[in-house]
């Protein structure tokens, strides 16, 4: 999970409501990265032992992390 939130901390103070919608945001992004497993991250779950588990949280935390930013630059740029 922390992964999701990468260079947030210069973009929205902790604290206030901003904040806790990113939070929120980033919890059901993940969620449903995690779980839907769209992109490629299906396909890294099949890797051998743990490591499928691992690179397939990773890579929706990462999925997650960019379209928070991308939606963010969208909410800036409109």
């Amino acid at each position: 999970m922390p992964l999701c939130f990468l260079g947030w901390q210069w973009i929205v103070p902790a604290g206030g409501l901003a904040y806790l919608g990113l939070l929120a945001a980033g919890f059901a992004l993940f969620r449903a990265y995690d779980i839907g497993k769209p992109l490629m991250i299906n396909s890294m779950q099949k890797l051998p032992g743990g490591w499928g588990v691992v690179i397939d949280d990773t890579a929706a935390a990462l999925a997650t992390c960019a379209t928070l930013h991308a939606a963010h630059l969208m909410w800036v740029l409109l």
